[in-house]
């Protein structure tokens, strides 16, 4: 459901005058979140799909780093056994010319004779084993290079699942996020005209009460959007529509296990303090690409990375309340330019990392 948006003296006088037409009701909010729920059960099982490709590439890239290593172990043994082959060869054919022809040619004893053809028949018996050796090499190459062309095409195909989830995850994401945000711009706009209208009347009614000789009271209508739930002091650390898998120890490139949770949502999606609690670092580069270091009040430290960009007015040392807005969801650092998402991190007391999805789930549900 699209709406447009109107300016604010026009609301004023549209509420004034039809207070219940065109406007979007409380009623519209609830079952605009309750479609939202669907859309995160889809998203969740793209983004089941997304990390079941993404762990089937890691495995391959693995496998095919193993195999090339095997191919290049065998052809340095293979090329170290050719050259005892071709040394081999040189010396018999120079030990014949020497040493055993004259043995037919001149005269000699039948054990002479003897000796000479027993060690020729030695000779045989090793170079034969020689060149069994070098048709086992070629023959353990050949099956490495077929298992590597294997892999590598089970490769390009992992990654053609790999882009497609990820390209329908974030349509899906996307265009979820944008719908509801632009109704809940509607709801706002909306909201503050309402409270206008209200606060002109209150204002009227205080005004006619002070000259009748009454005194004056206090008070007033709140505003602004609503924060995120927090409940028992901590809040869901990415404010909109968000996928994620337990992914904990999950194999990821450099030899790394993922030491995290991994937040699909959309690109700019807000990111928010999971509880009340300090900024204690913020960096840019690396691995982590945009990243923050959060200190609970708790006593808990929770890592943010991957950040498409810092929260205006966010600085080291800013001690924050619970939901506050810290950055937004991107991509930066190393991770996929097509799959915007948060890794999140959970260091209970500021120790070690645990894993965080239970902490999440119980969050973002």
């Amino acid at each position: 459901m699209m709406r447009r948006f109107y300016p604010l003296a026009f609301l004023l006088a549209l509420l004034v005058a039809l207070p219940a037409q065109g406007q979007v009701t409380p009623e519209e909010l609830e079952e605009a979140k309750s479609e939202l729920l669907v859309v995160r059960d889809k998203v969740q099982g793209l983004a089941d799909a997304y990390e079941a490709a993404l762990a089937e590439t890691e495995h391959l890239e693995w496998l095919i780093a193993g195999t090339e290593g095997q191919a290049a172990e065998l052809d340095r043994q293979l090329e170290e056994t050719r050259v005892v082959a071709t040394e081999r060869a040189v010396d018999m054919y120079i030990g014949a010319l020497a040493n055993n022809l004259p043995l037919f040619t001149e005269s000699g004893s039948l054990s002479d004779i003897e000796a000479g053809l027993a060690y020729m028949r030695d000779a045989s018996d090793d170079d034969l084993a020689l060149l069994n050796q070098l048709a086992i090499l070629e023959r353990d190459i050949a099956r490495v290079a077929q298992d590597l062309a294997d892999a590598e095409a089970a490769q390009l195909d992992a990654n053609t699942k790999l882009v497609a989830a990820a390209e329908e995850m974030n349509r899906t994401l996307e265009e979820a996020q944008v719908e509801y945000n632009d109704l809940y711009a509607q709801w706002q706009v909306e909201e503050a005209a309402r409270r206008a209208v209200e606060e002109e009347r209150r204002r009227k009614e205080e005004a006619a009460r002070i000259a009748a000789g009454g005194s004056s009271s206090s008070g007033g209508g709140g505003g602004g959007a609503p924060p995120p739930v927090v409940v028992s002091g901590r809040t869901c650390p990415v404010n909109g529509v968000v996928a994620f898998s337990d992914t904990w120890g999950a194999a990821r490139s450099g030899g790394r296990s993922h030491k995290g949770v991994d937040m699909l949502a959309a690109r700019g999606t807000a990111l928010v303090a999971i509880e009340a609690g300090t900024i204690s670092r913020m960096g840019n580069g690396g691995i982590g690409g945009i990243t923050i270091w959060f200190k609970g009040d708790s006593g808990d430290d929770f890592y943010y990375a991957h950040l498409d960009s810092f929260a205006s007015g966010i600085s080291k040392g800013q001690h924050v309340s619970a939901g506050t807005k810290i950055g937004t969801v991107g991509t930066s650092g190393n991770a996929p330019a097509n799959v915007p998402h948060l890794h999140f991190e959970y260091h209970p007391g500021g120790g070690s990392a645990v894993n965080p999805t239970p902490l999440v789930r119980s969050l973002c549900g």
